[in-house]
């Protein structure tokens, strides 16, 4: 009787990280409607929520809506840090950021139903929306197509100012490394992209 010898391990290993890449790449996309993905995608919170996840290479990030209140509301994502720089809404201190490159989520506080929010720097393909009150403020970018690759690390930050001009921050995610008005290198969340991967699409 003829034997059927098995494939080699390293077929088998290859044939499996095929495998395990087709579905990744198959991965149902996130849904940037103005609610929340799923609430297990919690970084942290501190008077203000910050959410992130990872399917493929597009990145997910999000915070509480800015929708009918009296704040304005941002979520910074970045790779790397520079000097510190003014806010581009004139708010008070300063922040370890480039608004000139990195992607950046803003949204204004309005008592209207339609207060302005933007996805700045996102690449060709980024997304953002912006539900009511109970909604959340939420983007999504093409890391490679934003930072040339996918990053193990990304740095970010949620960060909720009063409306007005000049106006200081209300609160922070995650917790202030100091109370005052500046956002600096050591105050963001450095989170590890392989820790936040959701390709099962199940949270």
């Amino acid at each position: 009787m003829t034997r059927l010898s098995q494939p080699p391990f390293s077929v088998l290993f290859l044939a499996f990280t095929l495998f395990v890449g087709a579905r990744s790449q198959a991965a149902q996309p996130f849904n940037p409607d103005g609610f929340l993905d799923s609430p297990n995608y919690l970084i942290s919170k501190n008077g203000i929520h910050l959410w992130a996840a990872v399917r493929g290479n597009k990145l997910y990030f999000a915070t509480d809506s800015s929708s009918g209140g009296s704040q304005d509301h941002f979520v910074l994502c970045t790779v790397g840090f520079g000097n510190s720089e003014p806010h581009p809404f004139v708010k008070s201190g300063g922040l370890n950021f480039f608004f000139g490159g990195w992607p950046w989520l803003a949204s204004e506080g309005d008592p209207g139903t339609s207060p302005f929010f933007a996805l700045n720097n996102g690449g060709a393909s980024g997304q953002s929306a912006q539900g009511p009150a109970n909604g959340v403020l939420e983007g999504v970018i093409d890391l490679v197509e934003v930072f040339g690759l996918v990053p193990k690390i990304v740095y970010l930050g949620a960060i909720a100012y009063g409306d007005n001009d000049g106006d200081g921050i209300v609160a922070q995610a995650p917790v202030p490394w100091n109370i005052d008005d500046n956002f600096e290198i050591m105050e963001y969340a450095p989170v590890c992209v392989d820790s936040i991967r959701d390709e099962d699409c199940d949270g």
